[in-house]
């Protein structure tokens, strides 16, 4: 995968935020990434999502469908970067289940 040309504010964007999980205790992806279920609000949703289509949705088509933590992050970043802020995890494999990578350690921050 080829390295994405980032911008010195993007660069100090990730310094910062990578400093900031180094002060803090290990944590996990799942520990990191909560999730706020849309439960009955699931149709309004998906109508935000089309018309607001930089927004990050966690879970997508599962009955936790919502906004996460991680989500806001990345939105917030894809509209004022123009790239999606990602969590990057211990080494995993590709067909892992969801639990799996939410017991994953987070290494740091990048940009996708």
């Amino acid at each position: 995968m080829a390295k994405l040309k980032l911008s010195d504010k993007e660069k100090y964007l990730l310094e910062v935020f990578n400093a900031m999980l180094k002060s803090m205790p290990d944590i996990t992806y799942g520990e990191f990434n909560r999730i706020f279920p849309s439960d009955d609000k699931k149709e309004e949703l998906r109508k935000t999502e089309l018309k607001y289509p930089e927004l990050g949705l966690a879970r997508y088509d599962t009955p936790s469908e919502g906004v996460s933590y991680v989500s806001l992050m990345a939105t917030i970043t894809d509209i004022l970067c123009k790239k999606r802020l990602t969590v990057v995890v211990e080494k995993s494999h590709s067909n892992q289940t969801v639990e799996e990578a939410f017991n994953k350690k987070i290494i740091g921050f990048d940009f996708i």
